[in-house]
C-alpha cells in the first residue's frame, strides 16, 4: 500500500470495525481493543521496532517482528543486525531520484 493511502485504510477500518487479511478474508477487528502501543518498552534488536501478534481465542497463534533499516527499508527480527541491501549495479527501466511527489 503506498504510504498516502495509510490514513483512509486506518479511517475504514476503525469506522467499519472489520479487517482485510490479504484480500482473501475480512474479520471483525476493534482499534481500540486491538491495538496495543508500548511507547515505553524496547524490543530486542532495536528500539524501533513493532510486533505483530496474532491470536485466536486468547492464545498466539502467530508473531511477527519487523525493525526500522534506516531509509525506509524494514527488516525481520530474522534480519536485524545483518546488511539487508547489498550493494549492485541495477539498471532502472526508467529514471529515479526520489519519491517525491508519487502520492
Amino acid at each position: 500500500m503506498p504510504r498516502c493511502g495509510v490514513g483512509t485504510a486506518v479511517a475504514a477500518v476503525a469506522q467499519n470495525r472489520r479487517l482485510n487479511l490479504l484480500g482473501e478474508c475480512t474479520i471483525g477487528f476493534d482499534p481500540e481493543e486491538g491495538l496495543l502501543f508500548e511507547r515505553h518498552g524496547r524490543l530486542p534488536s532495536h528500539s524501533s521496532g513493532l510486533r505483530f501478534t496474532a491470536l485466536a481465542d486468547g492464545d498466539v497463534i502467530g508473531e511477527r517482528v519487523y525493525y526500522s533499516a534506516a531509509g525506509g527499508f524494514v527488516a525481520t527480527a530474522d534480519e536485524a543486525g545483518r546488511p539487508v541491501l547489498a550493494e549492485r549495479e541495477t539498471r532502472l527501466p526508467q529514471p529515479f531520484a526520489n519519491a517525491r511527489g508519487r502520492c
